[in-house]
Order: C-alpha cells, then structure tokens, then sequence
C-alpha cells in the first residue's frame, strides 16, 4: 500500500492515539491531585532546585556535544521518551536494543500501558511489547520474548514505524518496509550522519530518537520546540 495515499487510515489511527493520550493526561492529572491533596501545604521559592531540574537547557551529556542528532536527543530526553545512563552519557551511536526501542516507542505514541492481571505474567514483566500488541503494532512473531535484550536492526525499527501509522498494514520484506517508510517521511534517503544504510545492521540509539520524533510528528504528538 502507498503510504502517501493513506491519509484516512492515519487519520483514524491519528484520532485512536490522542484519545489514549488524554486518558493517559487525565489519569496522571486525578493522581496528582489525590496525591497533593494527601500532602501538607508547602510552598517552594521560585528558581528552587525541583523546577530547574526540569529545564531544558540543562540537559548535558558528555557523549552528544557536537554529535549530529545533539539536538533530537536532548529534546527526546526533556519530553520524556529516552533518557541517559547514570555516568552522564547517552552513548547515541551505541545500538538500541529491542527492549529499550518498545519502551521508547510506547512512551513516544503515549499508549497506556498493560497490567497484570490475576498474577499472570505478560512479556517477561515487561509491559512495553504487550502494550504495542495490543495496539496492534507489534504482531505476532515480532520481536520474539527470548530476544527482547538485543539489538534492534533497523528493518525491525522501520517496520514498526510503519506499523505506528498503519496497525492493519502488513509491511512486508525489509526493501519493501523501507521505501513504505521513506514515503511516509520515517525516512530520508541515508542523510544526517548516519553510519550504514544496511537493513540487518543494527539501529543506534540517536539514529531511534530521530525517526521517532518523525513519528510524533506525522501523528501530531510531538509538542513544541522547546529552545
């Protein structure tokens, strides 16, 4: 299917994606409150170390300084879908495995998350997969629970990109996959430092952040630049 004449169907899969969102918002919004209610009053001076650890410019990583996707990472980070390791690095050209692509993936689109329920175990106690299952973009015999640790190739990322704007799409072979991402702006043409072009090579972490903030856009999820 030709990813450019498929407006209605992102459309609909557009629509599906807020509502879960403004459940997510809503959600979040009644624990808060409950949760301040419970609390005594206490009242925080402005510029106190809780609000400017929130600020964006003061997200640094030793590793990304002067890196090609600097930017795309620090703003992935403010918003909330990655975030760094406790050494003070990102390690943007180390390969995203499929584990931390799911969470990230899950975190970008804002899809409630799977509980458990009656002591069942879902996905190895991780609900990021299970979640995208049954949002219809991860299908069955994708990303199988005994390599959920390893690296993410990107015919594996592209795909479930494609997968993001069509759930009902069946992608098809890795060439196939790539130019449905292509045209669908998931995709450019091997631009922006990115390291080889192979499909069953591994994706990094820095090359996931770009093409999911690609995705946020294409689906009106991202929020404003922040600089």
């Amino acid at each position: 299917m030709n990813m450019s004449k498929s407006k209605i169907r992102m459309q609909r899969n557009r629509l599906k994606l807020l509502f879960a969102a403004s459940s997510i918002v809503l959600m979040r919004r009644i624990i808060f409150l409950t949760t301040m209610l419970s609390l005594p009053v206490v009242l925080l001076p402005a510029g106190s170390p809780v609000w400017a650890a929130a600020k964006h410019d003061e997200i640094h990583f030793s590793d990304v300084e002067g890196h090609w996707a600097e930017e795309s990472i620090v703003e992935a980070v403010f918003s909330g879908i990655a975030s760094g390791y406790e050494d003070g690095t990102f390690k943007p050209d180390r390969a995203v495995s499929r584990r931390e692509f799911t969470a990230m993936l899950a975190s970008s689109l804002q899809i409630p998350l799977v509980i458990a329920s009656n002591m069942e175990k879902v996905a190895d106690d991780d609900p990021y997969p299970q979640s995208l299952k049954d949002a219809g973009i991860i299908q069955e015999g994708d990303l199988p629970a005994e390599g959920i640790d390893q690296g993410l190739l990107r015919s594996e990322m592209m795909k479930l990109g494609v997968s993001a704007l069509e759930p009902e799409a069946a992608p098809g072979q890795p060439e196939e996959i790539k130019k449905k991402a292509q045209a669908a702006g998931l995709l450019e043409n091997d631009q922006e430092g990115q390291a080889s072009d192979s499909l069953e090579s591994t994706a990094t972490r820095a090359e996931a952040v770009i093409m999911l903030q690609r995705l946020q856009n294409l689906l009106g999820l991202r929020e404003s630049s922040h600089y």
